[in-house]
């Protein structure tokens, strides 16, 4: 028994008009949602950036956005690998001390909603 040509490539003729529709939104809310989470992530980290010194973000862009390595830090900064792992140890604890102040505020916020102190 031959198979017609659509089966043998793994596409299926048997789909309704409507349920291709169907399959076509549900995979653009996915990637809506997914764009909207970028956004999200996007927003959050520029927050916190912002929240530390220029010096700091600089670093941070570089190493972390950037994806430059130690040793091509070194050559930027003109300081040691050692010297340039403080930096970032120490940046990263002001963006986490940072995250942790806002997400305080958040919850303050959130409380003072539910409890009527607006």
């Amino acid at each position: 028994m031959a198979v017609p040509p659509d089966r043998e490539r793994g596409v299926r003729a048997d789909l309704s008009e409507q349920q291709v529709m169907i399959a076509d939104a549900v995979a653009g809310s996915k990637l809506e949602h997914e764009d909207r989470r970028r956004q999200e992530v996007r927003e959050t980290v520029d927050a916190l950036l912002g929240a530390v010194s220029e010096e700091d973000r600089i670093l941070l862009t570089l190493k972390e956005v950037e994806g430059l390595s130690l040793k091509e830090l070194e050559v930027v900064y003109k300081v040691k690998e050692n010297a340039l792992k403080v930096r970032l140890f120490r940046a990263r604890q002001r963006v986490l001390k940072s995250l942790g102040e806002s997400a305080k505020g958040a919850v303050s916020r959130d409380t003072g909603k539910a409890g009527g102190l607006e």
